[in-house]
């Protein structure tokens, strides 16, 4: 039986959710694109048959549009035979905290609270790491963090190791300690693509719930440094239900001023937390955001920049600040593997390897970077399980999503389940994103329906 013929069919509106999760075969359509499909695959895939069926229809220049729907139909996997294996370079992405120190206590810091002091990763040691990274991957993409990483006591010496490279970077920061000396800097670095800014409200009251009291003020300054500098930069809020009202004004201030706004949702995973205030826990549990309250205000936030700003611009803006941080492959309808443990990884000040930035516990350490070498690391990752495939995972593998979602965040299935064979457990956000994304990035070339390459 083929693909084609096997699939199954979801109406939403005027268009039609095809899919055959066996195969991770997508597509949307409207009725005479499903007809145009089963012509295909009678006619094993005849051009002259694709061409005189549009031609019937009365699509202008029947031939081109023959060829487009054809591609069209390769592309999105109705030609395949099987689930596609397609995973994708080692090391695309990796996170480096060059300093567990930080000027600020987050109670829901993935890092950890305790144990911050002094624990800087040498100048030495990053210069040896980089070098491994480069073997593996010259064009390696680095996410630096902390702590707080520009307060490693060598920071300009790590931005000149950079420049020196071919890796492209993020840096994820606080936004305090950049002030115009540290912004100028920042603006001269050849190979910075974003610079991520943690902000958790845009009031003094909200902030604080979060970064502390008196924090606001001195983000707002490193902001305004960075806006004055022209740097390419990120608000990143991590959104609970405290401050989920503030996203809006958080999007609009950041698109207004050069930028865009990246937010995460607070999720609550394992961490080395023993110093946090006492009864944090109970106040994180207060801030929990409902899957519900998450997608809504994720649909909300963008309708509000679309209506706003108008659509190209959103999507000039997505493309140009969303684009960083490959973390798995992005072959169309195959994106079946999380990059966790090959991909993407973690590497903490003290060289210790973990598979993902939020997979930093003891139990999921790979192995030091600075004792063994990333293919010891792979092998690892495999070894103990962690790298699954979303076909293989309890409640993925008959997923209309099953090829583009990659079950989710590993991590999170993990952290909820015990086991990186099962899905997410916010798989119904994942399931509406996906579903968003396939009905609204479509654009009609010729009275058909074909997603913007």
């Amino acid at each position: 039986m083929s693909a084609i013929l096997d699939a199954r069919i979801e109406q939403h509106g005027d268009l039609l959710l095809v899919s055959n999760p066996k195969v991770g075969a997508l597509t949307t359509m409207t009725e005479t694109d499903l007809a145009a499909l089963h012509l295909f695959d009678v006619s094993g895939g005849s051009l002259d048959a694709l061409s005189g069926y549009f031609a019937g229809c009365g699509v202008a220049s029947p031939d081109s549009h023959a060829k487009i729907f054809h591609d069209r139909v390769v592309r999105d996997g109705w030609t395949r035979t099987a689930y596609p294996n397609a995973e994708g370079p080692a090391l695309l992405s990796a996170y480096v905290t060059i300093t567990r120190e930080c000027n600020l206590a987050c109670p829901y810091c993935y890092q950890g609270l305790s144990k911050r002091r002094g624990r800087h990763m040498s100048i030495e040691q990053i210069t040896e790491l980089f070098d491994k990274i480069a073997r593996v991957n010259p064009d390696c993409y680095l996410i630096m963090t902390g702590g707080e990483p520009l307060m490693h006591p060598d920071i300009y010496e790590i931005f000149d190791l950079i420049d020196a490279s071919q890796f492209r970077l993020t840096l994820l920061t606080n936004g305090i300690y950049i002030d115009a000396k540290m912004a100028e800097r920042i603006a001269r670095m050849k190979r910075v693509d974003v610079v991520q800014i943690s902000l958790d409200g845009m009031t003094e009251d909200i902030s604080a719930l979060s970064r502390g009291k008196g924090a606001l003020s001195q983000i707002r300054a490193g902001i305004d440094e960075a806006i004055k500098a022209k740097l390419p930069w990120v608000l990143a809020p991590t959104l609970h239900d405290r401050n989920l009202h503030q996203i809006n004004e958080m999007a609009i201030f950041a698109v207004e001023n050069g930028g865009y706004i990246k937010p995460n949702n607070l999720r609550s995973f394992p961490k080395d937390n023993e110093k946090m205030k006492e009864g944090a826990s109970e106040f994180l549990e207060q801030l929990d955001l409902s899957e519900r309250n998450l997608m809504r205000a994720a649909r909300d936030m963008d309708a509000m920049l679309v209506e706003r700003y108008g659509k190209e611009r959103i999507r000039q803006l997505k493309e140009r600040y969303l684009r960083y941080s490959k973390c798995s492959v992005d072959d169309h309808n195959a994106k079946g593997l999380c990059g966790v443990g090959w991909s993407l990884l973690d590497i903490d000040w003290n060289g210790d390897v973990f598979p993902c930035h939020l997979g930093k516990t003891p139990e999921l350490k790979l192995g030091n970077i600075f004792g063994v070498e990333f293919a010891d690391i792979f092998q690892e990752a495999r070894d103990r399980g962690i790298r699954t495939k979303s076909n293989e995972i309890e409640g993925c593998s008959s997923c209309n999503f099953v090829s583009r979602c990659a079950g989710g965040c590993r991590m999170g299935a993990y952290y909820s389940t015990g086991s990186f064979e099962k899905s997410d457990n916010l798989c119904n956000y994942n399931y509406q994103g996906n579903l968003r994304r396939a009905l609204g990035q479509i654009e009609e070339i010729g009275g058909q329906l074909y997603e913007p390459s």
